[in-house]
């Protein structure tokens, strides 16, 4: 129900927030997805109570991410967070999940010290799905006509040209 909807990450966090973007994005939600968050951070001087930022950071202690997720809650929006209940490492929860107004936990399966982001990216890639999911069935009729829209689009690139 959110006016305007900001996601948030680093790293493979990004590559989560950017897939659910472009999902919201075609189903005709009005979602927004920088790479930069010193941009996003600049954006959220617009932000208030109607906005929600979705924040994806496995270890939910990216400096950048919980700054802006500060901004966003002195400005009265909804915080919700992507990330692991706690870092098994100190044994804490994680800065973010204490941060926000909602936590999506996502399986503490990797040291943040990893080699490579493979379950920490699954994992966060699922959640996306599973907000994405939950977000069109409360008006599918309506979104379905934008995903129709936007398919037709695309279609429209595949076209050979004669």
């Amino acid at each position: 129900k959110a006016r305007k909807i900001y996601l948030l990450g680093l790293g493979a966090s990004y590559a989560a927030a950017y897939d659910l973007f472009h999902k919201l994005r075609r189903a005709g939600f009005d979602a927004s997805c920088y790479q930069d968050l010193n941009m996003v951070t600049e954006f959220f001087s617009y932000i208030d109570q109607r906005d929600a930022v979705l924040a994806f950071s496995y270890s939910g202690q990216s400096s950048e991410v919980l700054y802006a997720c500060r901004q966003a809650k002195e400005k009265q929006a909804q915080v919700i967070a992507i990330t692991r209940n706690r870092d098994s490492a100190i044994k804490a929860e994680s800065p973010l999940r204490k941060l926000a107004d909602i936590s999506l936990c996502v399986p503490d399966l990797e040291d943040v010290r990893r080699v490579g982001a493979f379950e920490s990216l699954q994992t966060s890639l699922m959640m996306g799905c599973l907000i994405y999911l939950g977000v069109i069935r409360e008006d599918f009729k309506r979104i379905e006509v934008e995903l129709v829209k936007t398919r037709k689009m695309v279609e429209g690139l595949k076209k050979k040209t004669e």
